[in-house]
């Protein structure tokens, strides 16, 4: 736990007020501040909370499994396509085996990724064959059974109990419920630890990144997930652009504050780029319309998930990952 105020990468304890605003889901009371560390350029979330008070802060709807769905069936392409795409990922990542493919997608990769984005969303990068994958936050384990079909030994953390008891009587998945740091696990265990829209919840997201390092084999991979300070989308939605999520997310990160993040917990950044996500886009401008008045059966049409919105907005995401201002960041990092 850090001094209240103080930012976790250089300890500064003065930061620039960038602006208050409310919990928009109605949950929290009071007003929160955002700030920016005058020394390393950390963005986060004022004031502190212990986890009990972070607890309070989460809609109880939230915390159901309404939404955990079936897992769709794996087609034997799909499978294919999958591992061979994951296996592509490594040589990209390893520097190994680097042949005229997947220099060109490294090159190109905002442009040549496009039409395989639903695998690079999923896909978990391996040398020969799947190993121990660690998801944190793993919710009511979709993804996890998905890898668990793709090959994976899949362990996950959840820390709430509705999701994780789904994830385990109906999914018959290695799932515990608890705050991640508090679960002990061998040491160079894992061959890939995933944190997908996690690290931006916690606390002190250094504290946990130092114990995944401790976990991580040697040569392993931690695949992170993060909001991403688009200037593009914050200038269009101000205060009420959904990637702040006051006060649920106490970080808010860009490529260089992620970065210097993963360098101080001693892991190594491999590759940090930019991610397709629409989702803060279309429920952006759904909070616009209703704080405007804007009738029932419009703002409901703006659901990150309809399927034919998504249709239309992907475009435009696609555009913002290529010029560097896509609402999400897509890091690698690995353990020497």
């Amino acid at each position: 736990m850090t001094v209240k105020g103080s930012c976790i990468l250089c300890g500064s304890s003065d930061p620039e007020l960038l602006f208050k605003d409310r919990d928009r889901s109605g949950q929290a009371k009071g007003e929160f501040s955002v700030v920016k560390c005058r020394g390393c350029g950390l963005v986060y979330t004022l004031p502190d909370a212990d986890i009990g008070d972070i607890r309070e802060f989460y809609p109880d709807e939230r915390c159901g499994i309404e939404s955990a769905g079936p897992v769709a069936a794996v087609s034997s392409f799909e499978s294919w396509l999958s591992k061979r795409y994951s296996r592509l990922l490594w040589r990209m990542l390893a520097g190994e085996d680097r042949n005229f493919l997947p220099q060109m997608i490294d090159f190109f990769e905002n442009i040549l990724s496009f039409p395989f984005y639903r695998y690079r969303n999923r896909c978990f990068p391996y040398r020969d064959k799947p190993g121990r994958l660690l998801d944190i936050g793993c919710g009511s384990g979709k993804l996890l059974s998905l890898e668990k079909r793709l090959g994976w030994e899949v362990y996950g953390v959840e820390l709430e109990e509705k999701k994780a008891s789904y994830a385990r009587e109906v999914r018959d998945l290695n799932v515990i419920t608890g705050d991640f740091k508090d679960i002990e696990y061998k040491s160079d265990f894992f061959d890939v630890i995933s944190l997908r829209h996690v690290l931006e919840h916690l606390i002190n997201p250094l504290v946990d990144l130092k114990k995944i390092r401790e976990i991580l084999k040697p040569g392993g991979l931690l695949v992170i997930r993060v909001p991403n300070q688009s200037r593009i989308e914050m200038a269009v939605f101000g205060k009420r652009w959904r990637a702040y999520d006051l006060p649920r997310h106490r970080f808010h990160f860009d490529r260089r504050t992620i970065s210097k993040l993963v360098l101080k917990s001693g892991l190594k950044p491999l590759k940090i780029s930019q991610a397709l996500y629409i989702n803060y886009m279309i429920s952006g401008i759904g909070r616009i319309l209703e704080e405007r008045g804007a009738p029932l059966w419009i703002t409901g049409f703006f659901n990150i998930e309809n399927k034919v919105l998504r249709g239309i907005f992907l475009p435009l995401g696609f555009l913002l990952k290529i010029i560097g201002q896509s609402s999400e960041i897509l890091v690698y990092a690995g353990k020497g």
